[in-house]
């Protein structure tokens, strides 16, 4: 974009030299230097948004591989809970299954507290 306001720009001039104070190619010149003014303030814009979007992907970026992080350790949080949860009920029927074969403890849970 730089590139072809420079071209404009070195038009104008040249204009301007072979037209030397001709009326017609001092107008020429005028609005060919005012369209290189409007060309460089457009790219100015132009590139402030690209930077603006630019800056806003890479903090979506950002954003999004926090998110799947935290997610990853939810997602193992949960995974352990799981198999706390496992064992734990592995451990109760185990218990269940002691009281129910032995006949001891069986027979003193009948008996009345002291």
């Amino acid at each position: 974009m730089s590139s072809i306001v420079g071209s404009v720009q070195s038009a104008a001039t040249v204009i301007e030299r072979v037209g030397g104070q001709s009326n017609d190619f001092s107008a020429i010149v005028k609005v060919i230097r005012k369209l290189a003014e409007k060309t460089t303030t457009s790219a100015e814009q132009i590139k402030r948004m690209i930077d603006a979007v630019q800056q806003s992907s890479v903090e979506a970026v950002s954003d999004i591989r926090r998110v799947v992080n935290q997610v990853q350790v939810i997602s193992e949080n949960s995974r352990n809970a799981q198999a706390a949860m496992e064992d734990i009920r592995s451990h109760a029927q185990k218990t269940r299954s002691i009281r129910a074969t032995s006949p001891m403890r069986s027979e003193s849970s009948r008996l009345p507290a002291r």
